[in-house]
C-alpha cells in the first residue's frame, strides 16, 4: 500500500488512507495536556476553599484526576489504532484470498 503525506491523504477522495493514524501522536499530545489541566482545575478547586485539608484532597485528587484521564484517553486512543489496524489487515487478507471461483475448483491431481 502506497503511503501518501499529510495533505495528499486529506485531498484523498477515495478514502483508501487513513488521516486518523497519521494524526495520532498529535491527539495523545492534545490529551496529555487536557489531563495536565484538568488536574489543575481539580487542583485548583481544592485551593480555593482554603483550608489545609481541601488544599491536601485539591492536590491529591488533582494528581489522581490527571493520571486516570491520561490512563483514559491512552486506552480510547490505542482502541482506534487496534481497529484501524484490524481493517488494514483484513484488506490485505481479502487482496491474498483467492477468489470464489478459484476456491470452489476441486484440486487437480497431477
Amino acid at each position: 500500500m502506497n503511503q501518501k503525506g499529510f495533505f495528499a491523504s486529506l485531498l484523498d477522495l477515495s478514502f483508501e488512507q487513513c488521516l486518523t493514524v497519521k494524526m495520532i501522536k498529535v491527539l495523545y499530545i492534545l490529551a496529555m495536556g487536557g489531563s495536565v489541566i484538568t488536574g489543575l482545575v481539580v487542583l485548583g478547586i481544592g485551593i480555593s476553599d482554603g483550608e489545609i485539608v481541601s488544599i491536601f484532597f485539591g492536590l491529591i485528587g488533582g494528581i489522581i484526576a490527571a493520571i486516570v484521564s491520561l490512563i483514559a484517553s491512552r486506552l480510547w486512543l490505542e482502541l482506534v489504532i487496534v481497529i484501524f489496524r484490524i481493517a488494514d489487515h483484513t484488506g490485505e487478507m481479502a487482496k491474498n484470498t483467492p477468489s470464489e471461483s478459484m476456491a470452489a475448483r476441486p484440486a487437480q491431481s497431477l
